[in-house]
């Protein structure tokens, strides 16, 4: 084989495998395990004032949250401004997993004690979730929003 035919075997062979490449990544990005879809985005475009208004409503609140997964159970810790546990509190959680954010779960964690609220969830998956609490208490609610990793 000439020194030419090999040049133009080479560069073919290569570009035989970039597109080979090209189209193994768009098959595998293009499928359903591999999207971030966030639910309801465009319900939270539409409705962004009120969700802005209940953050503001948040902060005069002083309330804080700490979101976390520990197991199968999502755990949920509740102060209010001075630091002090906020107990007799009602608390939903929906999170979902990075890698699969069409499913979205939710729990209802009961309290534990001491401001902590703990509730058991099936599917749960490892690595990375978003959650997204809310806590009512009399007339008072309160949200939170955060990633943990079980």
């Amino acid at each position: 084989m000439s020194p030419a035919a090999r040049w133009t075997t080479a560069i073919v062979g290569l570009l035989g495998l970039c597109v080979a490449a090209m189209v193994t990544l768009a098959v595998v990005a293009g499928g359903t395990r591999g999207r971030l879809v966030v639910p309801d985005y465009d319900q939270r475009a539409l409705h962004h004032g009120d969700v802005m208004a209940q953050r503001d409503r948040d902060r005069a609140l002083g309330w804080h949250a700490g979101l976390a997964i520990d197991g199968d159970d999502v755990v949920v810790t509740v102060r209010d401004a001075g630091g002090q546990p906020v107990t007799g509190a009602t608390v939903e959680v929906a999170l979902y997993h990075r890698a699969a954010a069409s499913t979205v779960l939710h729990v209802a964690p009961r309290a534990a004690g001491d401001g902590v609220y703990r509730g058991h969830v099936d599917g749960l998956r490892d690595g990375i979730h978003q959650l997204a609490a809310t806590v009512r208490r009399g007339d008072a609610t309160f949200t939170a929003d955060g990633w943990a990793e079980r």
